[in-house]
């Protein structure tokens, strides 16, 4: 049923306007950078209902949130018990990762429905007044009517999800989680960035892989298996000549490619978390920020990527020479 469920789950995050195994240690040059220049968010106040996974956290009233440091969870009335205990749980986990490794949230609201029209009608008056979603109500119902166990759009500031009660069972919770905290990620990114206007400026892999790749190392964090991309590369061809560079939000291959890619980035510079996203909230373009923090030109870097898929996505034993 995965098979089934996880190329309609792509789709469906695909829409965000922003839009695993620890990464082999660098061997690159130069050195890799393994901390964050951000500034730690505020100290968790700590929330006993945060800390376990045993006990069921009951679904506040409807306005009331359940709170993680600067992230705020609401839930409409028709969202059940064990919904809000997962998303309360590892909203809350994901909160205190991020705080952990010395990156900021920023302020999040996530907002989670049961009900497609109401979070057509939420999203479509949140985007007027931010400006991050050009869409029609027409076109945001659409999104919303897909048959899928969970939707999730991120924006500047702010996170939606619909719950589909019936078929949100049917999706495991390695990919429920992939959702739901790649898109606090996205979420993250563009607060970084400063606007969901620059989010666009940034190419969908970059986004949408960088997104998938730290819910990955998170789950493997808490225990959770990762999942294996063999399969769904064997039954998705297209996906290796496809050149990263064009692969875009609303195509599967976006996720998949983007995810290796984080990888590969990783394995080469190190874990380099956000200061692609903080550059460009800065002023500067993808372009000149990824080459500052990689010291290597995108344009090299997409070379070495199509390098590395010509070998089935063995992670090499090299390092790559920085663009002068």
């Amino acid at each position: 049923m995965k098979n089934i469920i996880l190329p309609i789950l792509l789709i469906i995050l695909a829409s965000s306007c922003t839009a695993q195994v620890s990464p082999v240690p660098s061997t690159s040059t130069p050195s890799a950078t393994t901390t964050s220049t951000s500034i730690p968010t505020a100290t968790l106040t700590p929330r006993p209902t945060l800390t376990g996974t045993a006990t069921l956290i009951p679904c506040p009233s409807e306005g009331t949130p359940i709170v993680a440091g600067d992230i705020e969870i609401f839930f409409d009335s028709g969202v059940p018990q064990k919904e809000c205990n997962l998303f309360a749980i590892y909203i809350g986990k994901f909160n205190l990762w991020m705080q952990e490794n010395g990156y900021q949230t920023g302020s999040i609201r996530v907002n989670v429905f049961s009900d497609n029209q109401r979070v057509t009608d939420f999203e479509h008056e949140w985007a007027r007044v931010n400006g991050c979603n050009p869409d029609r109500k027409e076109a945001i119902l659409a999104l919303w009517n897909q048959p899928v166990g969970t939707g999730a759009q991120s924006a500047y500031g702010a996170s939606f999800y619909q719950v589909f009660i019936g078929d949100w069972e049917r999706v495991d919770l390695n990919e429920k989680l992939v959702g739901v905290i790649g898109e606090q990620v996205s979420v993250a990114q563009l607060n970084y960035a400063g606007s969901c206007q620059r989010g666009w400026l940034i190419p969908d892999w970059f986004r949408e892989g960088q997104a998938q790749y730290l819910a990955r190392q998170m789950e493997a964090l808490w225990g959770i298996e990762p999942v294996d991309w063999t399969d769904w590369r064997n039954s998705n061809p297209d996906c290796r000549t496809i050149p990263l560079a064009q692969t875009q939000a609303g195509h599967p291959c976006v996720y998949m490619e983007g995810e290796t890619a984080f990888l590969l980035l990783a394995h080469l510079y190190g874990e380099k978390g956000f200061q692609t996203f903080e550059l460009i909230g800065k002023g500067k373009s993808f372009n000149t920020a990824f080459h500052e923090v990689y010291d290597v030109s995108v344009s090299d870097f997409y070379k070495a990527y199509d390098a590395f898929r010509s070998t089935g996505y063995t992670l090499p034993l090299m390092t790559m020479t920085p663009t002068p």
